[in-house]
C-alpha cells in the first residue's frame, strides 16, 4: 500500500478528516494535494500525523546484522 491510502485510512480511524490533518500540518491544501500525488511526504509529517491519532511512527533501515539504521 502507498503512503498516501495508508494516510487516508489513518485519517478515517479516529475520524481526523484529511483537511484537518492538513490544518493542523500548517500547509495548504494545494501543498498537501500535490504531496499526495506525487508520493512527496516529509517524516515530520507522518510523526505528527501519527501523534494525532495518539500512535506512532517508525521508519528505519534494518541491516544485515539485525541492527536498525
Amino acid at each position: 500500500m502507498i503512503i498516501s491510502e495508508q494516510i487516508k485510512l489513518l485519517c478515517v480511524y479516529p475520524d481526523i478528516s484529511v483537511v484537518e490533518f492538513v490544518r493542523r500540518l500548517g500547509i495548504t491544501s494545494q501543498n498537501f494535494d500535490s504531496e499526495i500525488k506525487q508520493e512527496r511526504f516529509m517524516l515530520s509529517d507522518l510523526k505528527c500525523l501519527a501523534e494525532m491519532v495518539r500512535g506512532f511512527f517508525e521508519c528505519h533501515f534494518v541491516r544485515p546484522d539485525g541492527k536498525k539504521v
